[in-house]
C-alpha cells in the first residue's frame, strides 16, 4: 500500500489504469509476474491486488476518490 500512497505525493490525481504501470516500472516487475493470473482466471494477480489496496486505502481515508475509477 505504501507504494501507492508514494504515487500520490505530488497532490495529483491517478487513474486506477495508471497505477498498475507506473508500480509495475518501478518495480521492474517481469511479464510472467504481470501476467500471473488468479486462479478464477478473470484478472490479473498483481492488477487484483492493486485495486484491492487503492480500496482499502480509501476506506481508510488515506486516498480520496474525486470520481469512480
Amino acid at each position: 500500500m505504501r507504494p501507492i500512497l508514494v504515487l500520490h505525493t505530488d497532490g495529483g490525481q491517478l487513474d486506477r489504469a495508471t497505477m498498475p504501470r507506473e508500480l509495475s516500472e518501478r518495480f521492474e516487475l517481469t511479464a510472467d509476474e504481470l501476467t500471473e493470473m488468479l486462479p478464477s482466471g478473470n484478472q490479473r494477480r498483481f492488477d487484483n491486488r492493486v485495486g484491492w489496496s487503492i480500496t482499502h486505502l480509501a476506506q481508510a481515508e488515506l486516498l480520496e476518490r474525486p470520481r469512480r475509477g
